[in-house]
């Protein structure tokens, strides 16, 4: 599971960046209103219905194919910031900040079809008894990533040019993602899930929040950790 850590540092340095504080300065940067700023640090939350529905195609496309594709998909987004880092423009036009909320869009859109599969897959990969340990350790990797982010973006706003700087975070937000899916590709397929019709998905949804069990307990903590991290 080693490939697992090093893909838990290369995707955090990836979203952090790219979902973070430099896709809202850019944002700004481009002439993009508070409602394209709201707007697009909204969608990680708005789209998670798509996260549930995606779950229905795990049985046919397996984990590990079904998360390659979704994070290979939005890689290619990145490529839209990226380019307009590379314009430098000197008088933004209206297109460039639409330009940037819908890349953000199909980013978080195809980000939500692979998240899906991440926990499931790393949990039938993984055996039991370091199940803890695995994602203890990975939470401390990403969470590390995250301060060397945000310290290396900082340095990089303070030290270069504002359009050189949106360059390199940029193009470390692409490097990530890329080492992120090679080392995806380096993980055990896992067995295929059994099938999930989406037909059945509201209801068996319900089902888990309702029924009373370590899920309903683990849901009130997530419901409440998600609260304290939005104030």
């Amino acid at each position: 599971m080693r490939a697992g850590y090093w893909f838990g540092g290369f995707n955090g340095l990836t979203w952090m960046m790219s979902l973070g504080t430099p896709m809202v300065l850019l944002l700004e940067r481009l002439g993009g209103s508070s409602f394209q700023v709201g707007l697009a640090t909204s969608f990680v939350f708005l789209l998670f219905p798509v996260q549930v529905l995606a779950t229905s195609t795990l049985e046919r496309l397996g984990f590990q194919r079904q998360m390659v594709f979704a994070w290979t998909a939005r890689t290619l987004f990145l490529v839209v910031p990226l380019g307009l880092a590379w314009l430098a423009p000197v008088d933004h036009e209206p297109w460039m900040a639409n330009a940037v909320v819908a890349s953000v869009f199909l980013f978080c859109l195809f980000r939500a079809v692979g998240v899906a599969a991440h926990v499931p897959w790393f949990s039938a990969i993984l055996p039991d008894a370091l199940r803890g340990r695995y994602w203890a350790t990975e939470g401390a990797i990403v969470s590390t990533v995250g301060v060397a982010a945000l310290l290396s973006c900082t340095a990089l706003f303070a030290g270069l040019p504002e359009w050189t700087a949106f360059r390199w975070v940029y193009g470390i937000a692409l490097f990530g993602s890329v080492m992120a899916i090679a080392n995806l590709i380096r993980l055990p397929t896992g067995p295929r899930p059994a099938p999930s019709p989406i037909r059945n998905l509201t209801r068996e949804a319900v089902s888990f929040c309702l029924r009373p069990g370590l899920f309903r307990h683990y849901l009130m903590f997530a419901l409440l950790g998600a609260i304290a991290n939005i104030r």
